[in-house]
């Protein structure tokens, strides 16, 4: 071939040679071209002798060469390029080289050769039964490789490795094989989405979940490393330690500014927490690069952190269920305010869509939620712990008489039965009793320490509903210990008094209005004119313990 001839010209001579020689039509031809080009497949990609790389270039490449082979040989001009090389070849004066009739003994040479005639069908294919034939041939290339082309896949392990073979894939495949495409097979092609685009996709999608599933595993060993390596309390500090700190400047010109600062203090995100958080960005960050060349990815990558995230919840629910500790409770809560309020790669693994609901906003809503959660089931366990002391400690006259503090008197002025006033004396407890304050002043000292100015208002309030659901058995059964001691009524009415002054106290602390059933039992030991009159002087005093004791 010379060196300027056309760039199918040896494809052409050996597909000219093959109809010379077999006598095959230009549709056999072609049957037999696409059969032989299908062969390849599996020495290309099942081959170890070269690298994955190569193989799923080369795979591009027969696909692509083949096509245009095709298209070159079959299609190109009006007769075909093949049919004027066999016509060209065929001629009488080409064919007669040497003139055998001429010879003296080529009337020896046996009849076949004698009376060998060139013979060829250059009837062409049709435009449809070609177009069909390359299809087919393209769905059993696609049928033949797929598997190797998963598996090799499959062994990159990295998104930058990906992201270099899919720019060589693309570089192999030309640019007007849509056009090609429309020709040879009757529509329009992209190899790259037909061959590789689900693959790499696929492959894609698997290694953002992999690598979310690894950040996430990191998250739960440090937590797990804090919680084994932990002496007492998992806590690095508790509230007061960080929340009322004043940080020095020299740390914050190097580190946040002072109003950061306050806002994490605010949040109790301590830096226990900011480290953790901080990790788990650091990971998305480096995902995020990596996706950069891929361009959209955003629903794949909203899906697999939707399922990283998911974990989480699904590992702090599972401690809440078994987990008995308060301070590591107490820390999962932080870090769930900590994922929702420090991680600003996490939210750009959300993006926005238009006309709907910000996915960011909802998960974020999510993992508050989740900490409220935590939070709630780690001041449950401190309400359980402090009210099981109290249950113990106002059963018996003895416990009782221990308990009550300060005590004050009332002047009443009374009508006796002859008309005339009488001016009376009334004691009234001043205080609650002993082990209510030292329950109050035990379960602030747990709040303030667990970070507790960080749950909402709504917790705070349920968890006041629970200390009152927890006391109230407590002062039903002091109640019945007072009436099966069968004690003088001036004691047992003393009782009952300061009992009544620690339920007023307790609705005015926690405005539940739960206690009912317990006030009911406590002021029915009381005589009912001495109530009238005290209630009014009771209430006032109440109201002076409370704003005391808050």
């Amino acid at each position: 071939v010379l060196r300027h001839s056309p760039p199918w010209e040896a494809q052409l001579e050996s597909l000219t040679g093959l109809a010379l020689l077999q006598g095959s039509s230009l549709t056999e031809l072609l049957t037999q071209l696409l059969e032989r080009r299908l062969g390849l497949v599996d020495q290309l990609v099942g081959s170890d002798s070269v690298s994955m790389r190569e193989q799923l270039c080369g795979l591009a490449t027969l696909l692509v060469s083949t096509l245009q082979l095709v298209q070159a040989a079959f299609l190109t001009s009006q007769p075909s390029a093949l049919e004027l090389r066999i016509s060209e070849v065929t001629k009488s004066n080409t064919c007669d080289l040497v003139s055998f009739s001429e010879s003296p003994s080529f009337r020896y040479a046996p009849a076949p050769i004698r009376e060998f005639r060139v013979q060829v069908n250059i009837d062409p294919p049709k435009l449809e039964i070609l177009q069909k034939e390359c299809g087919h041939f393209v769905k059993n290339v696609e049928e033949k490789s797929v598997d190797r082309i998963v598996s090799h896949l499959s062994q990159l392990n990295s998104l930058q490795g990906l992201a270099r073979l899919g720019a060589d894939l693309r570089e192999w495949l030309p640019k007007e094989e849509a056009e090609l495409g429309t020709l040879v097979l009757g529509e329009q092609l992209s190899l790259w989405n037909q061959f590789f685009r689900v693959h790499v996709g696929n492959r894609i999608t698997e290694l953002i979940s992999l690598q979310l599933s690894a950040a996430m595993d990191s998250c739960l060993q440090a937590l797990e490393a804090v919680k084994t390596g932990a002496r007492g309390s998992v806590l690095e500090q508790p509230c007061e330690d960080f929340t009322w700190r004043t940080v020095s400047q020299d740390h914050l010109n190097a580190h946040r500014s002072s109003q950061e600062v306050l806002v994490l203090q605010t949040q109790g995100l301590t830096p226990q927490v900011q480290a953790l958080c901080k990790s788990l960005c650091q990971r998305l960050e480096r995902l995020l690069e990596e996706l950069r060349p891929w361009g959209s990815m955003e629903e794949d990558l909203l899906q697999a952190t939707a399922a990283m995230l998911g974990r989480w919840h699904s590992f702090v629910n599972s401690e809440m269920a078994h987990s008995t500790d308060t301070d590591w409770l107490a820390l999962l809560g932080q870090v769930c305010q900590g994922l929702a309020e420090l991680c600003p790669e996490l939210r750009l693994c959300f993006p926005a869509k238009k006309g709907a609901q910000d996915p960011w906003q909802k998960e974020q809503l999510s993992l508050r939620t989740l900490r409220d959660s935590a939070y709630k089931s780690c001041f449950t366990l401190v309400v359980q712990q402090q009210a099981a002391s109290l249950r113990e400690q106002l059963n018996t006259l003895d416990d009782f008489m221990s308990a009550m503090l300060c005590w004050g008197e009332v002047e009443v002025q009374e009508e006796s039965e002859g008309g005339q006033q009488v001016q009376s004396t009334l004691r009234v407890p001043l205080q609650v009793t002993v082990p209510l304050q030292e329950l109050l002043f035990a379960l602030c000292q747990q709040v303030n320490r667990l970070f507790g100015h960080c749950m909402p208002k709504g917790i705070q309030s349920e968890v006041g509903q629970l200390l009152m659901s927890s006391l109230e058995p407590a002062y039903i059964r002091s109640c019945q210990a007072l009436v099966t001691q069968q004690l003088p009524p001036a004691l047992c009415q003393t009782w009952a008094l300061q009992l009544l002054m620690d339920l007023h106290v307790l609705n005015l602390l926690f405005q539940g209005g739960t206690l009912s059933t317990a006030r009911a039992a406590v002021e029915a030991q009381v005589d009912p004119f001495d109530l009238d009159v005290l209630m009014p002087h009771l209430g006032h005093q109440a109201s002076l313990a409370a704003q005391q004791t808050s």
